[in-house]
């Protein structure tokens, strides 16, 4: 089944069934109390996709539901007519009144025997130490006191590893209501803008075509098209990575159609075609097999270009500078397929042109398209692929290579975050960041919506992130050896949830931008959901303060710049990115920017606000952006990765709050990994 259709005796409902589907559905708004309203959307909703480890998708038997294949790794989405439903059921809750996420708790068949062990495994312990105490040894005295040092250190740790997981939680998101509150009947969508982060640093050591496979998976992705920009650093400046992403351009105006024509799930290329079976959600058998057959075809392809960029750049290279004649002893530099000179690192470093030591890039890959759909051709002989009914827009691509350069200090990924965090505010400035590894792929098409429900529901101004889980993939598909990390993602973080909120990991994670920049958040809960007693003590005192006032009348005659929570000049020397900080939040009070151009006047600007000092003597790494550094308030749990310290707040009075998303996450292809989701909470 088509993304956005709807299934009725197998048959794809036509365009004006669908926006009489739509109209019957809505009754007028009902948001109360959501920050936007949007309640002329879709009612309809496609596939269900809340998968933990989606390996394929089917069509349940039952009329009007998506199901899935294995239960554990899907949660079926109910497409029957709300109103006619609502009508049977008196107390049933009409979608459009529905809230856009739902917290769930653990049932107590599962949660009550855990506790009863804590507790016996605490008396146990207790009546340990009592008799360790009682049977003092004056012969070694020094010995007897270190041990009960020791002991009592390991059960003050164990308690406080215990505590958190005594009450988990479980957060569930409503794609049906985000539809129904933000997807217009035109096809068009009021869901905020999303920046998709991807880092990467040596094409050797991360195979590029795992990053091809990332960018493609994100292309691809069920997102509003003109609302999702992909940005891609290369750490290493390689013109190698460049014409990867390049190649991987051209190859999504294939893949992207062909997944939105048939409801391709994964819509990672490698990963889909080795698996096993490949479930039909299109409307033709042989018009699906043939499309598939064809699409093979140029993957196929796709990855033998790939495979051979390397020793192309090589030979053009060899063949530009034998034709001006270089002496022996002068640099050769490496040249693009256009004729001109690569900025970036050489296949023969030299110097300005080595790793660690390259001038900063930005190049446009593929552009912003347009805000109405584009409808592809039908089938040729030159594309047998019938296109006619399906949107070819390709959301925006960039190629980011941020300076380097000796004696300074690039922070690494964290350095890498910052440099894509200043550079898609002046291009894109979309309100919502999500940050990826390179060997991730986006294993669900719906990941990008269910993480965007945390951040849209009545009471989530004050989310900080969303933290999706990592899920490694290739190695064992029993799981024999622990790669799905379901203790740490699916038992602590859920555990962590219900008690503060989890931590940030270092990747997989759906930010809230203004929080990179240093704002405390609208209001602040002191007591949190364990204590909300202490919201009441010390609401008059030291946490009654105005906050974050992007929204209020105040905040707009107070000026772009006047109500930054650090001085201008912790931000940088830019102005045209200080310019865009007013404009960073969801909803904001001034004028949104007008549609992304990359033009020669913006795209030196990003190059800009990548420069290797721009950093210098500013907040960046400290009250601002990542940072790599010991003092971290949210640290990853990989060494050597990335802290957020631009959400001041949760190291000051942990305003911001954070929560994780049950089963919509992304993965790694390969060494894979998968993101779930989390909230900031206090």
């Amino acid at each position: 089944m088509a993304p956005g259709g709807r299934r009725s005796n197998g048959e794809t409902p036509t365009g004006q069934q669908q926006q009489q589907q739509q109209a019957d559905g809505r009754r007028g708004c009902a948001c109360g109390g959501f920050p936007v309203c949007a309640c002329a959307g879709a009612a309809a909703v496609a596939s269900a996709a809340s998968s933990a480890d989606m390996d394929r998708v089917a069509v349940a038997a039952t009329e009007g539901q998506i199901g899935a294949v294995n239960d554990e790794s899907w949660v079926a989405v109910d497409l029957s007519d709300d109103g006619l439903s609502s009508a049977a059921d008196p107390g049933a809750v009409a979608l459009e009144e529905r809230p856009v996420f739902r917290t769930e708790k653990i049932k107590g068949v599962l949660l009550h025997p855990y506790r009863v062990l804590i507790f016996v495994r605490l008396i146990a312990f207790t009546l340990f130490v009592i008799w360790r105490i009682s049977h003092r040894n004056p012969d070694a005295l020094w010995l007897w006191v270190t041990s009960i040092a020791g002991e009592f250190w390991f059960g003050f740790s164990w308690l406080l590893d215990q505590l958190p997981k005594l009450n988990p939680i479980n957060r569930v998101p409503d794609l049906g209501a985000l539809r129904q509150r933000f997807d217009r009947a035109d096809g068009t969508s009021r869901l905020p803008g999303l920046d998709i982060f991807v880092t990467t640093a040596d094409p050797f050591k991360e195979p590029i075509l795992s990053t091809a496979n990332s960018i493609l998976s994100i292309l691809a992705a069920d997102y509003p098209v003109e609302r999702n920009t992909c940005y891609l650093s290369d750490d290493s400046g390689m013109l190698l990575t460049y014409e990867a992403m390049a190649e991987a351009a051209k190859f999504a105006t294939v893949w992207v159609p062909f997944c939105r024509k048939h409801g391709i799930e994964p819509r990672g290329p490698e990963s889909y075609f080795e698996l096993k079976s490949h479930p039909y959600m299109g409307r033709s058998q042989e018009d699906f097999v043939n499309d598939r057959r064809r699409v093979r075809r140029d993957y196929d392809e796709f990855k033998a270009r790939i495979n051979g960029l390397e020793n192309d750049i090589r030979q053009r290279s060899d063949a530009y500078n034998a034709a001006r004649g270089l002496k022996d002893g002068e640099p050769r530099a490496t040249w693009m397929a256009d004729g001109t000179q690569w900025e970036g690192t050489w296949v023969e470093p030299s110097e300005n042109h080595r790793k660690g030591d390259h001038a900063g890039i930005v190049l446009v890959l593929l552009n912003h398209p347009s805000h109405s759909r584009q409808l592809g051709p039908p089938a040729s002989a030159d594309n047998p692929l019938d296109l006619s009914m399906v949107d070819v827009r390709l959301p925006m691509l960039v190629y980011v290579s941020r300076e380097k350069r000796p004696g300074h200090n690039h922070q690494k990924k964290a350095g890498a975050m910052n440099a894509l965090t200043r550079c898609s505010a002046v291009l894109s400035n979309s309100p919502f960041i999500l940050n990826l590894d390179c060997d991730h792929y986006i294993n669900n098409s719906q990941a990008l919506r269910a993480g965007i429900c945390f951040m849209l529901g009545r009471d989530s101004d004050t989310v900080a992130f969303v933290q999706f889980p990592q899920r490694f993939e290739g190695v064992d598909p029993t799981d024999l050896y622990a790669n799905h990390n379901r203790i740490f993602f699916d038992g602590t973080l859920r555990a962590l949830d219900g008690m503060q909120g989890p931590i940030y990991v270092g990747t997989g994670c759906l930010f809230r931008r203004i929080t990179l920049y240093g704002f405390d958040p609208p209001r602040i809960n002191v007591g949190g959901p364990c204590f909300p007693s202490l919201g009441g003590m010390f609401a008059k005192t030291k946490y009654e303060k105005p906050g974050l006032e992007l929204t209020t009348k105040a905040a707009v005659a107070k000026g772009k710049h006047g109500f930054l929570p650090m001085p201008k000049k912790s931000y940088g020397k830019s102005d045209a990115f200080a310019d865009t900080i007013p404009m960073a939040s969801h909803p904001s009070p001034f004028a949104a920017a007008a549609a992304v151009v990359a033009e020669e006047a913006t795209i030196a600007e990003a190059v800009a606000v990548c420069a290797a000092a721009y950093e210098k003597k500013t907040g960046w790494g400290s009250d601002i952006g990542c940072s790599a550094g010991p003092r971290a308030p949210w640290r990853s749990s990989s060494p050597g990765t990335t802290r957020c310290s631009g959400a001041r707040s949760c190291t000051r009075c942990s305003a911001w709050r954070t929560s994780t998303s049950p089963r919509t996450r992304s993965r790694r292809s390969s060494s894979s990994s998968t993101p779930r989701c989390r909230r900031c909470r206090s």
